[in-house]
């Protein structure tokens, strides 16, 4: 009877055991999950930023207002016709 007692209380721990690391595991689980949802919503906003940065290059690189800024802060003018030379190679 005595080793029936041992064997029961072998197989008890081990299932409170096993218990403890299922609890465990499945709140790493849940953890994991959280972080992935948080990694997740911080990919969206920098695609969302980088679609920004593309729109505000795509204006601030514009002919027009390149053309704009280099008249009216630089005060570039377009040469005379007859003041342009080619160079050929």
């Amino acid at each position: 009877m005595n080793r029936t007692a041992a064997v029961i209380a072998l197989l008890a721990a081990t299932v409170f055991v096993s218990a403890v690391a299922k609890v465990y595991v499945v709140h790493l689980n849940r953890t994991a999950f959280t972080d992935l949802q948080q990694f997740a919503a911080a990919r969206d906003e920098m695609d969302i930023e980088w679609v920004q940065l593309q729109i505000e290059q795509a204006t601030w690189s514009r002919h027009a207002r390149i053309e704009e800024v280099a008249t009216e802060r630089l005060g570039m003018r377009t040469p005379d016709p007859a003041r342009i030379v080619m160079v050929r190679r």
